[in-house]
């Protein structure tokens, strides 16, 4: 069994990925968490073996396909075994065409509308990213702040180190871009208080409704 968890909504992969350990964990399968860049044999070997107890496992990998183009070794050693991979952004068509038809793959895209709002984002400007905001009703408020968090995360590497995004060119000219607009001083500000918005609403002491509060960010901007 081979899982492939890919895209860039990380909030909704982090919890697939979650939910299979602990459906395997109920059923007391040995969780191996590969090391970073560990190699086909490293997981080929752990994802066959068992526990001094006969217990079965499985393998978790993060971000192996990084800057990979082909998996003819991969295909070749992983015909069998327990693995799940998990990738912090979507894997490039061709890569996925390779993979074995037996192994699932699960694509946790960001809605686009979702992706217009983050874009939206512009000091002083709140009026489109507002109105994108109240257009989205079929999203939890809550649920987005995790996505504003990434999404600041790489405004600031976008400001700081633009250089080594490993992005798409047309993504990171567009955070680029975004990012420009800003102040560092005001992009590390707006991440903190996304945090602490998130803390204070976990905890129930936000005096004002998620959306209420997302509101105020973007006008304060």
């Amino acid at each position: 069994m081979v899982i492939v968890l890919h895209g860039e909504d990380q909030v909704t992969s982090r919890k697939r990925l979650s939910d299979i350990r602990a459906y395997y964990e109920d059923k007391n399968w040995e969780i191996v968490i590969a090391p970073k860049g560990v190699s086909l044999e490293e997981i080929n070997l752990s994802s066959r073996a068992q526990t001094l107890l006969g217990e079965s496992s499985i393998v978790v990998v993060e971000d192996f396909f990084v800057g990979k183009r082909t998996t003819k070794d991969l295909t070749f050693h992983l015909t069998s075994g327990n693995v799940v991979f998990w990738e912090g952004r979507e894997l490039p068509k061709t890569l996925i065409n390779s993979f074995l038809k037996d192994w699932k793959i699960e694509n946790f895209s960001i809605p686009q509308a979702t992706f217009k709002f983050l874009d939206a984002l512009i000091p002083g400007k709140p009026q489109n990213a507002l109105r994108m905001l109240h257009g989205m009703l079929d999203e939890d408020a809550y649920s987005l702040l995790p996505l504003l968090s990434w999404h600041t995360r790489y405004l600031i590497w976008a400001k700081e180190e633009p250089e080594t995004l490993n992005l798409p060119v047309w993504r990171k000219e567009k955070l680029k871009n975004q990012a420009s607009r800003f102040k560092i001083d005001s992009l590390y500000m707006l991440h903190e208080q996304i945090l602490s918005l998130d803390r204070e609403i976990k905890a129930g002491k936000n005096v004002l409704p998620p959306l209420a509060s997302l509101e105020l960010l973007i006008v304060n901007l």
